[in-house]
């Protein structure tokens, strides 16, 4: 029997070429994990595995169904592909018996592809037990799209030893549970309080403000003045005086500082919220304009509140903090909650610079879609819990 060497990026991407060129029967004699040896973003890895052709299945058999009775039936076998990979070091070495025979018991129900899905998910699991729980939880926050520092020092403090699946899928959770903060909801503290959604464009200043407005108005009962910076935008002031008048809020522009300062002085009401300009972060007279603008209100307590999609990539979401962190950042808005699955981008930003959540907005409805944030919802909806 001839073993052919197939490699890919992961487990999935060197078991699709051995099924390209073996088909659904094919055997596997090892698989191992190769690496350049080199610490940090300069390692590489990629997957290894050897496989050969096998005998194909009875027409009556599902995909793989026939490998799987073999190997749980004939350790014979098993030890002879063991033997042959043996030849090639492995620093992660499985044998095709080990997981497949986790995947044995077949209904006969069970769909050809269940069957195959059962199989790989063995084999995966399998693989992954051989390495050390700190790589496995690195490389499990990677996915989620928790990277750089976050994810080196959450996964500094994995468990050790063999730790399963599910167990260390449970402690990411906790780590990532403990390490979120949240910002009590401005609209519902005491006193003067100026609220600014800032953000590049996009991401959804302009509705958060409204939901805020509206439930801090009709369903608190606070009284609310809003003010707009965002003059550039065409339609921009027009759509948010719309919105003012539909509901009975007193509404302002502002082009500069000093007109800025003037109707911030002038509102009577306990809340005023403003809409800030939606520029590139990139726009830094547009940026300096804004700080200008936050620095010099006083006589009202000042919350800031970074606007951010819940799909955006991690490393934008670090930038973007980084240009607007002279607005004086008191607490992050995730939006768009309801158009992506994957909300480690986000999230990333927030742990990276340690700043509280406040709002999670998950929807176009005013107020309905904004929630307060808390470390429950953000966790469970980063890391679904298996029930």
């Amino acid at each position: 029997m001839q073993f052919e060497q197939f490699r890919g990026r992961d487990v999935a991407e060197a078991l699709a070429q051995v099924r390209a060129a073996y088909g659904a029967n094919a055997l596997i004699g090892s698989t191992r994990v190769i690496t350049n040896g080199k610490p940090g973003g300069l390692n590489q890895s990629f997957v290894e595995v050897t496989a050969a052709a096998g005998t194909a299945p009875a027409p009556s058999q599902t995909p793989f169904s026939k490998d799987i009775a073999r190997a749980v039936s004939s350790a014979a076998s098993s030890r002879s592909l063991s033997s042959t990979a043996s030849r090639t070091p492995a620093p992660s070495r499985v044998t095709a018996s080990r997981p497949v025979a986790a995947a044995a018991a077949v209904t006969p129900t069970e769909s050809a592809v269940g069957v195959e899905l059962r199989a790989l998910r063995a084999l995966v699991e399998e693989l992954a037990t051989q390495h050390k729980p700190k790589d496995r939880v690195t490389a499990m926050l990677n996915a989620l799209g928790l990277e750089g520092e976050v994810a080196t020092e959450l996964a500094s403090k994995a468990p050790r030893g063999k730790t399963g699946g599910a167990a260390l899928r449970a402690w990411v959770r906790g780590e990532v549970h403990g390490r979120i903060r949240t910002l009590p909801s401005p609209i519902e503290q005491p006193g003067l309080r100026l609220i600014a959604c800032v953000g590049p464009t996009g991401v959804g200043k302009t509705t958060t403000l409204a939901k805020l407005a509206a439930r801090a108005y009709l369903e608190l009962g606070r009284s609310v003045a809003i003010i707009s910076l965002d003059t550039f935008r065409v339609g921009a002031v027009e759509q948010m005086r719309r919105f003012a008048q539909l509901i009975g809020l007193p509404f302002e522009t502002a082009q500069d500082a000093s007109a800025f300062s003037q109707a911030v002085a002038a509102a009577r009401e306990d809340i005023v919220l403003v809409d800030t300009p939606s520029r590139a972060p990139a726009d830094m007279a547009s940026l300096k304009r804004l700080v200008e603008c936050l620095r010099g209100v006083t006589g009202r307590e000042v919350d800031v509140l970074l606007t951010i999609p819940a799909s955006i990539r991690s490393r934008d979401a670090e930038r973007v903090a980084e240009c607007y962190q002279d607005c004086g950042i008191t607490g992050v808005c995730i939006t768009k909650l309801d158009e992506t699955d994957q909300i480690g981008g986000a999230l990333h930003g927030v742990l990276a610079h340690g700043t509280p959540l406040a709002y999670l907005c998950a929807g176009p409805r005013v107020p309905e879609d904004l929630e307060d944030a808390s470390a429950d919802s953000i966790t469970e909806r980063l890391i679904p819990s298996e029930h």
